[in-house]
């Protein structure tokens, strides 16, 4: 809270007032003058003080911000009329263009648009609503209208567009094997076209192949197909990490503030300075007019707190940061069944350690056969 008014007053003798101030004991902080007015500093419980004893003199507050708003309220609204007058406009469309040669495609754009409400005389939408309306569009015309664009020039907003150009599709005849992508143990087969090259719970290296793409029968091929199907193996993984002893946390000190903010798409901007060094947030939507909201911030105050983790759960906490790095590396439908630590070193402040992982995952790939040779299976020999 600011604990000080800044007054001022018509003087006619500079060194009688300071005289009549001393008196009465009131300190006064940067004096200043502006013609014959003197601008001073001082506490708010002296401001009665002041009246109570130079009751010759007219003071007047002029940080009162209460005050000012009510001496200045017929400026202040012209700015917001201003202001809304402003935003009014500049978020008013007068001219909506679709970019095509097409006549067709311009008149299908055009009512398409208009029936979402994007037509003259309507306000602008926001690039978020743009966005969706886009696909929209598209998702319903999809052998008409590849691409599609807006542009926002001022009050006018310029759509391009691509027509879809539909060409008949070549069937795609290419044979091919599944292989491995990585070295694995199989632990589970599923094929839908092809034949199985490798059996549950043999070893597997990079390149194999698993599920082949030509048929034999009696050791003669008799045909040869893409290969399809699903192969998953134990794989084995280590993982490096390293784990600082001393941590930070927060707690809530039960202290509360509030804020307000102007948002505009991304951009946020508080209206108070923030009163907490370290707090958390949670913001309400008071009012939102075009692409600017007004937002109530809700200040949590927090206190901030440095701990030591134990030998035990640096060690937890570093298996479990090893198997998160690990999991991002997989699909969704893998899955990670057993952790191992191999080589744990503690320094002053971190502790290093070497993870052990193994993960079941889908290891096959397409690879299209060559006319000439073939591949090589996991044995070494090799298919014509």
């Amino acid at each position: 809270m600011n604990k000080y008014y800044i007054v001022k007053t018509k003087i006619t003798n500079y060194y009688s007032f300071l005289k009549k101030l001393n008196n009465i004991n009131i300190d006064i902080i940067d004096i200043k003058y502006i013609g014959e007015y003197i601008f001073f500093k001082i506490k708010k419980e002296s401001f009665k003080k002041l009246v109570k004893y130079l009751p010759s003199y007219k003071f007047i507050i002029v940080n009162n911000k209460r005050k000012f708003i009510i001496r200045n309220r017929e400026f202040l609204i012209s700015i917001i009329l201003g202001i809304v007058l402003f935003l009014i406009l500049s978020n008013l469309i007068i001219e909506v263009k679709i970019i095509h040669s097409d006549i067709e495609i311009r008149e299908l754009l055009t009512e398409e648009l208009y029936s979402y409400g994007i037509k003259p005389l309507h306000f602008k939408k926001s690039y978020k609503d743009l966005q969706i309306i886009k696909e929209k569009i598209k998702n319903k015309y999809p052998d008409k209208i590849d691409w599609l664009e807006f542009e926002t020039n001022g009050m006018k907003v310029n759509v391009r567009v691509e027509k879809r150009i539909i060409t008949k599709q070549k069937k795609d005849n290419k044979k091919c094997h599944i292989i491995a992508t990585k070295d694995g143990m199989i632990s589970g087969i599923k094929v839908s076209e092809g034949v199985a090259n490798v059996s549950m719970y043999e070893n597997v290296l990079e390149g194999d192949i698993l599920i082949s793409g030509i048929i034999m029968h009696n050791e003669s091929e008799v045909s040869r197909v893409c290969a399809k199907g699903l192969v998953y193996a134990n794989t084995w993984y280590k993982v490096k990490v390293s784990i600082p002893f001393k941590y930070i946390t927060y707690n809530n000190t039960g202290k509360v503030k509030y804020n307000f903010i102007i948002k505009n798409g991304n951009k946020k901007e508080r209206i108070l300075k923030n009163r907490f060094k370290n707090f958390k947030s949670k913001n309400k939507r008071i009012i939102k007019l075009f692409n600017y909201e007004l937002l109530l911030e809700k200040e949590i105050e927090q206190e901030k707190i440095i701990k030591k983790y134990s030998e035990k759960d640096a060690l937890n906490k570093a298996i479990k940061k090893a198997t998160i790095s690990l999991q991002k590396t997989l699909d969704d439908k893998d899955e990670i069944i057993e952790k191992k630590v191999l080589k744990k070193t503690i320094k002053n402040s971190t502790m290093d350690v070497e993870v052990f992982i193994v993960a079941n995952e889908q290891i096959g790939t397409l690879s299209i056969i060559d006319n000439k040779q073939e591949g090589t299976d996991r044995n070494g020999t090799t298919n014509y």
